[in-house]
């Protein structure tokens, strides 16, 4: 996955990249996990701290909600984060206990995820 963020919280665009795994049961609920890094797009090096998080991922094929936690890297502030994952577009927000409440709209790669294999049914006999 490749994204940009706009982060409203910092004032500025935000490098996104990740890998997300996700699992489609046989009534398109969607469950699963999505590990991400978040580069500022800036250059004062003094602001640049990246962001890491490890999300759950649970919805539907058209719409995700993801939840967990991560850490800012270099002055490794934990963080809470929560969001919405629709096709090729995201919102939510990172609370850090130092910082307070970093809300972000992006776009990025992730596409509806793949409908689950149902089975053919068996031939009459």
């Amino acid at each position: 996955m490749v994204g940009l963020h706009w982060n409203f919280g910092d004032v500025r665009p935000e490098l996104v990249l990740g890998v997300r795994r996700t699992e489609t049961l046989s009534d398109d609920q969607v469950f699963g996990g999505k590990l991400d890094v978040a580069i500022p797009l800036t250059t004062d090096i003094a602001t640049l701290k990246p962001v890491v998080r490890l999300l759950g991922v649970v919805g539907n094929r058209d719409v995700q909600g993801e939840a967990g936690g991560g850490i800012r890297l270099l002055d490794w502030q934990p963080l809470i984060a929560a969001g919405i994952q629709a096709p090729y577009s995201t919102a939510g927000a990172n609370y850090f206990f130092t910082d307070g409440l970093k809300p972000y709209l992006g776009i990025n790669s992730l596409v509806q995820p793949k409908a689950p294999n149902r089975p053919l049914a068996p031939a009459p006999f």
